[in-house]
């Protein structure tokens, strides 16, 4: 093959070996075939394997693209390694059972000082009374904080880690809009009220602190509690409703499906004697509504249903319909024992 820049001749290669320039692609078609420049120029040239691995390896990525895209648009596609956009509010914890039980300890430590301050006067009379009391309800504080919120604490959070959990899916943040001016309602009313009792007996206890003709420490204790739950639901009354706003954009995409409780919205659903066998549920299409009902079961053969209704895109239509047929089959057994169970304890009775 000669160079048409220079006209060396060559046996093989792109360039010309002695000015280098590149050989022209119509030179080497022209080399007849069968000779040994042209197996030398074959030989030069890409495999054809190569080419086929190339064309695998661009294929494999466009599934992997396409896997990506429907787990994108499933609301179920995750990113380990990236960095989140923004910092987490740290009012919004996604454990939320842990957020009440660290508040109510602190209202309940403030309850433990004033009832010690209470102590450490003078009682007299009906005084002592008022101190007992006081004190007992002090510690009920703190004793259901310990029993009630902080077993849940606990719950929640082996369920967040995917222990117990039944079926978990994702929301899109359009999808939480709704939910979260809904969730600003939450509990207004009560904090109202609270607000409001608070306040009539702040005027109260200042009215008797002006006419008294002698000040005592219960009256000075009592107005200071009137204070703090006054000032402490009024607060409420206008940051909760912000707070339960940014708790559901923020923990709000994902719904767990627990076997005793369900995590929704940024809340934990749950309740205590739960008979996981006797849990079914119902879904609407139309208004995209999953309703899961619980049992609760008593030492005294009564059972009492709990209900939770959250909200199910469609993208989550076929872990919900399994999850659906699973409790439909549980529950077919739990009747079929419970009614094996009533026929024995019938036969027992007749025979005695």
């Amino acid at each position: 093959m000669n160079c048409s820049k220079c006209g060396a001749e060559n046996q093989a290669g792109k360039f010309c070996e002695e000015c280098g320039a590149e050989l022209d692609a119509s030179s080497r078609e022209n080399v007849p075939a069968g000779t040994d420049e042209a197996e030398n120029i074959k030989a030069a040239e890409p495999a054809a394997d190569n080419l086929d691995s190339d064309n695998d390896i661009k294929s494999e990525d466009v599934k992997e693209a396409l896997h990506n895209l429907e787990k994108y648009e499933e609301g179920t596609i995750t990113h380990p390694d990236d960095k989140p956009e923004k910092k987490r509010k740290f009012w919004c914890p996604r454990n939320p059972m842990l957020w009440s039980f660290l508040w109510l300890l602190l209202f309940g430590l403030v309850l433990t000082g004033l009832t010690v301050i209470f102590f450490n006067t003078d009682l007299s009379g009906t005084q002592i009374v008022f101190g007992i009391i006081f004190a007992v309800f002090s510690a009920g504080v703190i004793g259901i904080d310990f029993v009630y919120y902080f077993p849940a604490a606990l719950a929640l959070d082996k369920l967040l880690k995917g222990k117990n959990v039944r079926l978990e899916y994702h929301l899109k943040k359009h999808e939480l809009v709704e939910l979260a001016e809904k969730a600003k309602k939450r509990n207004r009313g009560f904090y109202l009220a609270i607000g409001l009792f608070g306040l009539a007996f702040t005027v109260y206890y200042i009215y008797i602190l002006a006419s008294a003709s002698v000040q005592t420490t219960l009256m000075w204790i009592s107005l200071i509690f009137s204070i703090c739950v006054f000032v402490i639901f009024t607060l409420l009354f206008f940051i909760m409703p912000r707070f339960n706003y940014d708790r559901m954009m923020e923990n709000g995409s994902r719904v767990i499906i627990g076997n005793k409780s369900v995590y929704f919205g940024g809340s934990y659903y749950h309740w205590r004697k739960i008979q996981p066998e006797a849990t079914f549920g119902n879904m609407n299409t139309k208004k995209h509504e999953l309703e899961i009902t619980f049992t609760q079961e008593f030492k005294n053969g009564s059972t009492k249903r709990r209900k939770v209704e959250m909200y199910a895109p469609d993208t989550a239509l076929k872990g919900i319909t399994a999850l659906l047929k699973e409790y439909e089959e549980s529950l077919k057994k739990y009747r079929d024992r419970q009614t094996r169970n009533s026929i024995v304890n019938e036969n027992k009775v007749d025979k005695k």
